[in-house]
């Protein structure tokens, strides 16, 4: 729920505001569904979306009521009708995206006119690889990198017990087919071509979160510092 609030407090700041009480949100990349069940709770219209293998955990009544959905990959579709939601989220999805134009066009196709998309993901030049772990993995992919941080015994949670060549292989096969980091400059392009605004909302992203977050979102140069190294957070429109 937290980040789904979060989305919506990003929303209002960047002048899309989308009300709590009747706006109807898409979770793209929902995964389990988590958010999407406890976004429900507190009363908010929140449907979910994901490849079958991400919706494997999810719970069976959502599935079976629409609320959460399997998208067709081999005739790429996100399974909503067209002009249907209010706001269109991700967390840590896009990072993951292959082909941006079937993607972006389809979440322009579900959006509302005057609807807003925002998405929350991994950059390009984030010190260690989130999934492997590895240092710079974003970039540097070669089989002789990985291999150097295995036998050093970087491991994920899925591969403690592992022998390193095998860890290298694993994460080189799942780097170069389940990751996709672009540059800032690629990522405008992309989105671009599906939808007319593309805002850097990293600041906002910081403002509309607890803890520091308010406090570092008012530095100079700190926000555009998280958006390289940590998260892009981008709004489209």
């Amino acid at each position: 729920m937290e980040h789904i609030e979060k989305f919506l407090r990003i929303a209002s700041m960047i002048g899309f505001p989308v009300s709590f009480d009747n706006a109807k949100i898409l979770d793209f990349g929902c995964g389990s569904g988590t958010a999407v069940v406890e976004a429900r709770a507190a009363g908010l219209d929140v449907f979910g979306c994901d490849i079958a293998d991400g919706l494997g955990s999810a719970p069976r009544a959502l599935v079976e009521e629409g609320v959460l959905r399997t998208i067709d990959m081999s005739n790429y579709e996100i399974p909503f009708k067209e002009d249907e939601f209010d706001m269109v989220v991700s967390h840590q999805v896009l990072e993951h995206v292959q082909n941006y134009d079937e993607v972006l066009l389809e979440i322009r196709r579900v959006l509302k006119a005057g609807g807003v998309s925002i998405h929350i993901f991994s950059s390009r030049y984030t010190p260690i690889e989130p999934h492997a772990y590895v240092p710079l993995a974003t970039i540097v992919r070669s089989m002789s990198w990985l291999k150097f941080w295995a036998y050093l015994g970087i491991r994920n949670e899925y591969q403690k017990a592992l022998p390193a060549r095998k860890v290298a292989e694993l994460n080189h096969e799942y780097l170069h087919t389940c990751t996709n980091y672009l540059t800032k400059g690629e990522l405008r392009r992309q989105m671009s071509k599906s939808f007319a605004t593309v805002l850097c909302v990293e600041r906002e992203y910081l403002a509309a979160g607890k803890g520091y977050g308010p406090k570092i979102a008012k530095l100079p140069f700190l926000p555009y510092l998280f958006g390289a190294l940590v998260h892009k957070v981008i709004a489209l429109a």
